[in-house]
């Protein structure tokens, strides 16, 4: 499994795959169909070089722009498979690694857009409150289990309670948010303690909506 450190050797000319109203989280999966030339040469050199695609979100209003500015923290990750299609294009898998800011785009000497990036993931520096965290997760997880079985089946899959506090969060966040924007604010989210004290409150907020409409369901 590729880590932080296969990603930073590429750091000041990361390639750029710029899309609207997508967020790659670390330690998640992403399907992408490449059928645009230049991006048909930028997942091959990433694959014949070995190198890390930025997955970066498109600001909303820049969507029709030739050039579309994109937001300046992405995801990053490695391609696991890659099948050819027979027109030319490709089926790829990305796994996310880890998250960068976006600091300067190189000159356009490539088909495809690069950038001079720099990590920006940190661990807690408080781990007696990343415990405490992780004891609260646990227990809305066993709650999870009784109130919505299938998204307690979901998580059960990805969470491993004795990862650390940002790669759980990570996980869980892939997993609960739907929404692009709700997904960019995680990601955005560099903090590890505040993103997992944020997917622990969305949680419970799911769990609380599902219980209200148990109810109200058992007393029609």
């Amino acid at each position: 499994m590729k880590t932080l450190e296969d990603v930073r050797p590429h750091l000041r000319e990361l390639s750029i795959f710029p899309l609207p109203d997508v967020v790659l989280f670390p330690y998640s999966m992403m399907p992408l169909h490449i059928f645009e030339e230049r991006y048909i040469r930028m997942v091959q050199d990433a694959r014949d070089r070995r190198k890390p695609l930025a997955i970066a979100t498109i600001l909303p209003d820049e969507v029709q722009s030739q050039r579309p500015r994109v937001e300046s923290i992405a995801g990053v990750g490695f391609i696991e498979s890659m099948g050819e299609l027979p027109d030319g294009g490709f089926l790829i898998q990305v796994v996310g690694v880890t998250r960068v800011a976006i600091d300067e785009e190189l000159p356009d000497t490539r088909p495809f857009r690069r950038a001079k990036t720099r990590l920006v993931e940190f661990e807690g520096r408080d781990a007696d409150k990343g415990r405490r965290l992780l004891e609260t997760l646990k227990f809305v997880l066993i709650s999870t289990r009784t109130s919505s079985p299938k998204l307690a089946r979901m998580l059960e899959q990805v969470v491993n309670l004795a990862e650390e506090p940002g790669v759980v969060a990570d996980k869980i966040a892939h997993v609960l948010y739907t929404k692009p924007l709700s997904r960019l604010q995680i990601l955005q989210q560099l903090d590890p303690l505040v993103r997992l004290n944020t997917v622990i409150e969305q949680l419970s907020a799911i769990l609380a909506r599902v219980a209200t409409a148990s109810h109200k369901q058992s007393l029609n």
